[in-house]
């Protein structure tokens, strides 16, 4: 079917072909055949009639001969015309068309070849963009994990060096415990070292001084010789600004300058020294004031094993009281333990005598005042650092979270991690 179609197309081609060639040839007889008559009709007009009767009989026999081979010569040249440009238009028609389709395709798929390649470098551009932003979240998640180690290490860099001087503290302290007595004065450098070191991490409140210009008065309850140590508070370094002054308590009076003359020492407030009362105060044992008269027998009881009377009654009653509402009724009687205590921020109390430290802790109850002591369970019976020696005989210190909240004041993290335990009031 494809090469009869092809024939037909080919042989209309060539009909057309020929018909254009004819009407081309037509139209050019047609021109010279004009431009003849133009030029011979003056030459031949004035002859014409003259010739026509002389001519006309040699041509006209002749022209009946002469019309069928014109014919046949105008035919055949005219069919060759046509085929031959017809061949020409059909090879150089589908040369070209060939050379240029074929071109046309190689183009084509270059570029389409191109495009897909462009597509690839797109796709793998975008993959890298999507791997550059893979690794930058990353980046930033090791960065902040690096920084969250890094502030982890600072923080315990810090706990180190913190426990790292009181650790050194502790063994100079434990040194100096077994070269010295214990009154000796280097325990007190000790513990005055400590008691500067609890003021750098102490916050007051801002009602606790006047004026910016207020020194921090760090109070000395009893002094005594040993604690002379204190004094050298004095010349250190400011804290937060504030300068340090050292105020000794000798009898219940808390001055810079003391006199004797007019404040004579109470009884009672020697350090290390204890009464039989306190003694028994410490074991847990009842107080009575009347529990030292009257005879006494092997069984230890008042008045024997006599009949008992009204007054011994009485004496009963009073025996059995609490040690504790009989010792505030004797704190009551006697009046108060330290005059000028309230304007003391710090107050270390040098002193083993539980009903002196009760009487002080008593009146510096939500008090902004920093207490500490050397009393066993100084803590516990409500003031906020107590210190004691540790199982290695090194000088170690307790927090009490109760009173340092009445107080009003804040412990730096760094000084709570450090303390060898972290009591409440009344716990044992």
């Amino acid at each position: 079917m494809k090469n009869k179609d092809e024939t037909g197309n080919r042989k209309a081609e060539s009909g057309n072909g020929e018909l254009a060639c004819s009407r081309h040839l037509a139209s050019i007889s047609n021109h010279h055949a004009s431009r003849i008559t133009h030029h011979v009709s003056p030459i031949i007009t004035p002859h014409a009639s003259r010739l026509t009767p002389h001519v006309s009989p040699i041509i006209t026999p002749h022209a009946s001969h002469i019309t069928p081979h014109a014919s046949r010569f105008t035919h055949h040249h005219a069919s060759r015309i046509t085929h031959h440009a017809s061949r020409f238009t059909h090879h150089h028609a589908s040369r070209f068309i060939h050379h240029h389709a074929s071109r046309f395709t190689h183009h084509a798929s270059r570029f389409t070849h191109h495009v897909s390649r462009i597509t690839h470098h797109v796709s793998r551009f975008t993959h890298h963009v999507s791997r550059f932003t893979h690794h930058v979240s990353r980046f930033t998640h090791h960065a902040s994990r690096i920084t969250f180690h890094v502030s982890r290490i600072t923080h315990h860099v810090s706990r180190i060096t913190f426990q790292t001087l009181m650790l050194c503290a502790m063994l100079f302290t434990t040194v100096m415990a077994h070269a010295q007595p214990p009154l000796s004065g280097p325990e007190y450098k000790i513990k005055a070292g400590f008691v500067y070191n609890f003021i750098r991490f102490t916050t007051w409140p801002g009602k606790a001084f006047k004026s910016h210009k207020d020194p921090i008065i760090v109070c000395v309850a009893p002094f005594h010789h040993y604690n002379k140590p204190f004094l050298s508070l004095e010349n250190s370094k400011a804290v937060k600004g504030k300068k340090l002054k050292v105020k000794k308590c000798e009898g219940n009076i808390c001055s810079g300058n003391y006199d004797k003359s007019r404040h004579p020492p109470r009884m009672g407030f020697s350090a290390r020294h204890k009464s039989k009362s306190d003694a028994n105060l410490e074991k847990g044992e009842r107080h009575s004031p009347m529990r030292d008269s009257g005879p006494k027998t092997g069984d230890g009881h008042l008045h024997g094993k006599g009949p008992k009377t009204e007054d011994s009654d009485i004496f009963h009653k009073i025996k059995t009281l609490p040690a504790t509402l009989i010792s505030q009724f004797q704190d009551a009687q006697e009046g108060p333990a330290l005059e000028n205590a309230e304007d003391c921020r710090v107050i270390f109390i040098c002193s083993e005598d539980r009903r002196f430290i009760r009487k002080i802790l008593s009146s510096l109850r939500h008090k902004p005042v920093l207490t500490v002591g050397e009393a066993e369970g100084f803590a516990r019976m409500g003031g906020i650092i107590g210190f004691f020696l540790g199982k290695k005989n090194n000088l170690r210190y307790r927090v009490n979270l109760d009173a340092l909240n009445r107080a009003g004041l804040r412990l730096s993290s760094k000084m709570l991690m450090s303390a060898a335990e972290i009591v409440k009031d009344g716990e044992k």
